[in-house]
This record gives structure tokens, sequence and C-alpha cells, in this order.
């Protein structure tokens, strides 16, 4: 009796614990959709006064806060729409063989060359000879760009993030590489949980905590597996784990 009533109270504090973070993120989300829609609200009321005219200099720059702003939205609204989809098992999946190699070289090659990567570096090492595998090439982007946004979100600029590919007999390994800051072991448990907003971010809004949830959905939608391994002032690797079918081994 002593045991089970040890248990009970475990698993009602651990409930509580789960009940409080998911009402902070619920929090954390209206906060990250207020801040910008404030921002859209100020410059459409400054737009709209006649009490001053604006040059058209000043016009393009509000335009682009709202477009920027806008586009945020979006993204996070659409990232909330994946999450329920994923959760509740409504997301359509269409596999086809792919040659990772080329798949992953395309990808870190704009990663390279976009604005988002600035002052960060990059490189993507193939260690197989050509390995396919079954993947959806769109959802499978999803998750390699999720995984390079949040190697810049949380790390400083001049951070290097390597993509290497690799295979044995059994599965094949693609591993998403920094030397970055690291991160402590709270915040390795807590990783793919969707309700959790991690502090070690160059984004004052910390972050939803939907990017890695969906990027670990994604991956087990591929019978794969995914796995993270950091440690603070020693960067992180997370390392995407497929496995091979018997015929292709």
């Amino acid at each position: 009796m002593d045991q089970l009533t040890l248990t009970l109270k475990e698993n009602e504090a651990n409930r509580r614990k789960i009940q409080t973070t998911r009402e902070e993120w619920i929090a954390g989300l209206s906060h990250d959709l207020k801040t910008p829609l404030s921002t859209i609200y100020g410059y459409g009321l400054m737009l709209e006064s006649d009490q001053y005219q604006w040059s058209k200099e000043e016009v393009m720059e509000m335009g682009q806060v709202i477009r920027e702003k806008s586009e945020y939205m979006s993204t996070l609204i659409e990232d909330l729409n994946l999450t329920y989809r994923l959760k509740n098992g409504a997301l359509p999946i269409n596999r086809k063989p792919v040659e990772l190699g080329e798949f992953l070289a395309s990808i870190m090659d704009e990663f390279s060359r976009s604005s988002f990567s600035e002052d960060f570096s990059s490189s993507f090492e193939d260690q197989t000879n050509g390995v396919k595998f079954e993947i959806d090439k769109a959802w499978f982007r999803r998750v390699i760009e999720n995984l390079l946004a949040n190697a810049v979100k949380h790390n400083q600029k001049g951070t290097h993030i390597t993509a290497v590919l690799s295979e044995t007999n059994e599965e094949v390994r693609i591993e998403m590489k920094d030397n970055g800051c690291g991160m402590a072991q709270e915040t390795v448990d807590h990783l793919f949980n969707r309700y959790y907003r991690g502090t070690n971010t160059n984004d004052p809004t910390n972050g939803t905590g939907l990017g890695l949830a969906i990027a670990k959905e994604l991956v087990l939608l591929h019978d794969g597996d995914i796995q993270v391994e950091s440690e603070l002032g020693a960067g992180t690797t997370i390392a995407i784990i497929l496995k091979k079918s018997p015929s292709v081994k």
C-alpha cells in the first residue's frame, strides 16, 4: 500500500507538471502571436493616419516589417496545424527511393546561400556510396530544415554546422553537428517535447517548441528514430537513424 500511495503521488506530481508546462506553452504561443500582431496593428494605424505624409522609403520599410511579421505568424499557424495532424495520424506521406547524398547536399547548399545562415558556416560529408532510402522528400526536407533552424537559433554567430551521412548494413544515419554552446541535460531531456520552450536562444520569443517536436514526429513516420547528444560548451549532435529493410542490407 505504501508503494502504491507513493506511485500515485508521483503520477499526480507528473500530471501537474505536464499541465503547468502545457499552460506555460500556450501562454508563450499567445505571446508569440500577439507581439507581431501588435506591430502590424501599430503600423496599420500609422499608415491610416492623415496627420503625416509618409515618404516612399518609409512606406516601403513599414511594408517590409508588416510582411515579415505576417510571414512569422503564418508559419506559426502552419506549425500548429501540422502538429495537430501529426498527433492525430492525419498526415499523408508519400515515400519514394531517394539518393540521400544528393538530397542533403542540395539542402545544405541552399542553407549556406540563404540570409538565414548569415555568419554561420556549414559543410556536408557523404560517407556513403550513393545510399538510397524511401522518404517523403517534402516532409523529410522539413526535418532537416527544422534541425538547421534549431542550430542557428540556439547558437552564436560563427558556429559551424556539419551534416554527415553514413551507413552500416543495418541503418542509415544522418547527423547534424554543431560546435556551438551546447545544452544542459534538462534541455536535452525535453528537446522534442512540443510543450517545452528552451531558454538558450538568440530569439527573444524563446521559440515555440514546435520545430523539433515536428521533426521527431516526421522521422517516426519514416519508421526512424532521432537522438541527441549535447554538452554545455561542447556543441550538439542530433542524429536521425533510419533502419534499412532486409532487401537493401
